[in-house]
């Protein structure tokens, strides 16, 4: 039998749920702001990275799912971050290139949703 909305499992889902795209919108506002500029090809090269490993995951639930066992992506985006870091003086923090990867593909599943 499926959940009625107002029982606690499908309450914590979806709190979840927004907090997850809270905090990754966030992440993305925060890249944008202009102390980035100078390192923002770098952010750029390891989120892109970032977001390929995410490209098997089909749905926002199934990415939310995934964050909340975060240390298997905080791994993987330090070393996105490792990778780009190669090409400047400034160490990136793994944190934003992860919550920004993380919104991206997000965006990418929404969007492709919509023109299907």
């Amino acid at each position: 039998m499926p959940e009625r909305s107002d029982s606690p499992g499908l309450g914590r889902d979806r709190a979840a749920v927004a907090h997850a795209l809270a905090t990754w919108r966030r992440a993305e506002e925060l890249l944008a702001e202009p102390m980035f500029d100078r390192d923002r090809g770098r952010y750029e090269a390891a989120v892109d990275a970032l977001v390929v490993e995410l490209e098997p995951f089909g749905s926002v639930a199934e990415l939310v799912e995934s964050y909340g066992q975060g240390d298997e992506w905080a791994h993987l985006a330090a070393s996105a971050c490792v990778g780009a870091s190669a090409r400047g003086d400034q160490e990136l923090m793994p944190a934003v290139v992860a919550d920004v990867a993380f919104w991206r593909r997000c965006r990418g599943m929404v969007a492709a949703a919509l023109a299907g």
